[in-house]
């Protein structure tokens, strides 16, 4: 529905405060900014936003449990690189082959992702009492 000039003037009174309050607020940043940017302790690269910081992973944690996938992946990987594909080329004909596989083709690659969360989980709950710890090798 169209509205006449009646009912919209209240809309319009509330968009002339709002950008003139826009334009208040912009000016203000502004100064700032340049305030910021003359200042000559401050250096540009601080002025660069900066993403947040990632905790350091433990490297006492156990790895994470591997997927069907991935399992197979890591199997059938060797193949394709004696064809010389690149690693896009192999990762998309990889994931088209895993999408029409059958589940029969899939269970075996399911149960060892199935044991490698058991895996994990018995690993992590050791972690978390403090009794698991790798080795130099990176095994437990």
């Amino acid at each position: 529905k169209a509205m006449d000039g009646e009912m919209r003037q209240p809309y319009n009174q509330r968009a002339v405060k709002a950008r003139e309050q826009y334009k208040v607020d912009f000016d203000k940043y502004l100064a700032r900014r340049s305030k910021v940017i003359n200042d000559s302790s401050v250096s540009s690269a601080s002025l660069k936003l900066k993403s947040p910081k990632r905790p350091k992973k433990d490297p006492n944690a156990p790895t994470r449990a591997r997927s069907a996938y991935t399992l197979w992946t890591k199997d059938r990987w060797p193949q394709l690189q004696a064809e010389g594909l690149t690693f896009q080329a192999a990762s998309v004909r990889l994931g088209s082959i895993w999408r029409c596989m059958s589940t029969e083709e899939r269970q075996p690659f399911e149960e060892l992702a199935l044991e490698d969360k058991r895996r994990y989980t018995r690993e992590y709950e050791a972690y978390e009492r403090g009794e698991f710890f790798k080795s130099e090798d990176g095994t437990a």
